[in-house]
This record gives structure tokens, C-alpha cells and sequence, in this order.
């Protein structure tokens, strides 16, 4: 990952949002905790370069890294703080990155942060936080890895009592299943985020001039046509970290209104704790 990172900072400190948007991926997500989803590299292209001009040159100084990982995917988090190289407010975060390995390369498939604010205390020096990083993660034991069929295992056992929910027609039943800053996308499309109480809760889209849609809402449209909706899943592959699982498959869908539809999924849950929920959800359907 150290390398990825040393781009972005070089990229940050000569504001060129064009180059560091090359490092997200072309169905990128980055969710501003509690408040808006931005998609593809295009909208976030035009985040990071309002974000750059606010800010100016800047560095990433980083703590409490934790890192996990599959073949296809790696999950960094960590806290941020944010240090204008012109003085300035130093702004500090959490965030949140999950990689995905598209052709070789790795780019920023999800990324999430808590709102930045000002940081009031005073600040150890960079230097300093990295030693005492160090320290810490000498200390980390083994990262855990999950096998295919261990995956499969946990998660055949949400799929099957999702199932029965969404056959019966119970939304707030099936909406558990999602984390409370998922997102579902529609390939190239559109994202709905965050797990609302009701439909006419709204997180906002990052385009003011779209109406918002939430991921309830989502699940409720999705069910309305699909009703009843039992999905097969074929070409299934599993993976697993310690925080993180992972399904990447074909899935069939029959309903009596729409017949019979195919697509292809990935969907990622997250533990939070000790509850596996749908965190990242892509899903396209075939013409």
C-alpha cells in the first residue's frame, strides 16, 4: 500500500485532482459517513478538486493503521489528519479504504470518512506518530484469513434467512441485513446509501439537482417488482479477512412481474460488533 500512498501524497501536495482521481476505480464510492454517497471517478474527480482548493497543498499524516486483505481486495483504516504545508487548521478524520485489484493494478474501489474537523489538541509530530505506529503494529498478531468455504459457511446462512424475508414480503426484516452506511449501486448508474428507518428518510445524493435515494428505498423498489424474489447464484468465489467478507457471483432472479433476470454481484459484508451486514453492495444487470 506504501507506494499507492506516496502518490496520493505527491498528488495532494501539487493539487492534481486529475492524476489522484486515476487512482480510484471507474465504479468508485467514497461516502461521507452519516451524510452523502459521491460515485464514479468523475464526480469524485470534481470532490477532490473543491477538497484541494479549500485546502491547498496538504500531507496526510496517518495513526492506529490497521491493515486486511484477499486476492482481490485490500482494507486499510486508520486516523487521518490533514496538515496544510501553508499553515493553517490542521483537520483530523477517520477513514476507511477498501482496494480492489482490476487488471494488476489497485485502485480505490470504497472509500469512507467521518466528517473532517478541526483539530484542537495539539498534534504529535509526524515523526513521532510513525514511531509510535510502528511499535503498535509489531504488536498486532497474525491477520486472520478465511478460506472460500468458511465464507461460504457464515454467509449461505444470511442468504438463507434474507431469502425467507424477502419472499414474505418483510422490508424492515430484509433491511437489517444492510449496514447503516451501505451502499447498493447499479453498475454505472446511480448509488443509494445509507440504511434509513423509512423511505421518506433521505441521505442526500452528492448531485443537488437529483433527488436523493436511500438504500431502504432501494430495497423496497427492488422488492415491490421482484415480489416474491428467490435469486440463485452461480460462479460463486469467496473470500475473507478478519473484518471483511466477500461474495462475487452470478445471480438469478424470477419474479412474476419481471420473469426471469440475470446479474452479476459483489457484495461485501462487515462486521461490526460481532454482526455480519451488507456494507458494499455493485450489482449489474445483463441485457
Amino acid at each position: 500500500m506504501k507506494p499507492i500512498y506516496t502518490k496520493f501524497d505527491e498528488f495532494s501536495k501539487t493539487g492534481d485532482a486529475d492524476a489522484a482521481g486515476k487512482l480510484y476505480h471507474d465504479q468508485a464510492v467514497v461516502v461521507e459517513k452519516g451524510e452523502k454517497a459521491t460515485f464514479g471517478r468523475e464526480e469524485i474527480v470534481k470532490m477532490l478538486k473543491e477538497f484541494f482548493e479549500k485546502v491547498g497543498p496538504h500531507k496526510f499524516v496517518t495513526s492506529n493503521e490497521s491493515y486486511q486483505g484477499t486476492d482481490d481486495y485490500l482494507i486499510a483504516q486508520c486516523d487521518v489528519e490533514v496538515h496544510p504545508e501553508k499553515g493553517g487548521d490542521i483537520l483530523k478524520g477517520k477513514t476507511l479504504h477498501i482496494w480492489k485489484k482490476q487488471d494488476g493494478n489497485w485502485l480505490l474501489y470504497h472509500e469512507e470518512y467521518e466528517k473532517l474537523i478541526i483539530n484542537s489538541e495539539n498534534c504529535e509530530s509526524p515523526k513521532a506518530i510513525n514511531n509510535h505506529q510502528k511499535e503498535k503494529i509489531n504488536q498486532r498478531p497474525k491477520a486472520i484469513h478465511y478460506s472460500g468455504q468458511e465464507v461460504k459457511d457464515v454467509l449461505t446462512a444470511r442468504y438463507d434467512a434474507m431469502e425467507k424475508h424477502c419472499q414474505t414480503g418483510d422490508i424492515e426484516k430484509v433491511a437489517e441485513f444492510y449496514h447503516s452506511d451501505g451502499v447498493m449501486i447499479e453498475r454505472g448508474v446511480s448509488v443509494a446509501y445509507g440504511r434509513a428507518q423509512a423511505p421518506t428518510d433521505s441521505l442526500a445524493l452528492p448531485t443537488p439537482e437529483e433527488p436523493p435515494i436511500q438504500l431502504l428505498k432501494e430495497v423496497v423498489d427492488l422488492m415491490e417488482i421482484n415480489q416474491p424474489c428467490p435469486f440463485e447464484k452461480s460462479n460463486e468465489k469467496y473470500e475473507g479477512c478478519e473484518d471483511f467478507l466477500i461474495l462475487t457471483c452470478d445471480s438469478t432472479l424470477s419474479s412474476v412481474k419481471r420473469g426471469t433476470e440475470t446479474a452479476k454481484v459483489i457484495q461485501i459484508w462487515k462486521k461490526d460488533q460481532g454482526k455480519w451486514t451488507i456494507y458494499h453492495e455493485e450489482y449489474e444487470v445483463k441485457k
